[in-house]
């Protein structure tokens, strides 16, 4: 991710980042609960020794870690949330932040899922074909 990118997901976090390299991180506090989330973001991290490179995003919780590997795209969904995507061509991870330390992992979503009309999807696909419709503008 570029400069600019990482402007503005400091912007929506509402929290300035950390760097180390080509690393940027973030703690967000959640002062309700007393929580805490660190999300970082490292770029450019090389596979096997090779020139082939990935972005990885991390999340890490009181309930856990996640990671997100490959993340070809993101969307800001305003006011307070990142959608950070990992799109091949049949399925869809991803990993939604929020400003408030919230966080969901949606993985190897089938894609046509996305294409159909949620009134017809059996209930337990809804949660993540409301999340990622969202995202189509990014995905296409």
């Amino acid at each position: 991710m570029n400069p600019l990118d990482i402007e503005k997901i400091e912007a929506i976090l509402g929290t300035a980042y950390s760097k180390l390299n080509n690393t940027f991180s973030w703690m967000i506090d959640k002062v309700d609960t007393k929580d805490k989330l660190l999300l970082t973001i490292y770029n450019d991290v090389k596979i096997d020794g090779t020139s082939d490179a990935i972005s990885l995003i991390s999340a890490q919780n009181n309930q856990g870690y996640f990671e997100l590997h490959n993340c070809n795209k993101y969307f800001l969904f305003e006011p307070d949330e990142i959608i950070f995507l990992n799109i091949s061509e049949n399925s869809i991870s991803s990993l939604v932040v929020s400003a408030s330390g919230n966080l969901s992992v949606f993985s190897n979503i089938n894609r046509k899922i996305l294409q159909k009309d949620i009134t017809t999807l059996d209930s337990s696909l809804l949660m993540s074909a409301m999340q990622l419709s969202i995202t189509e503008e990014a995905i296409d």
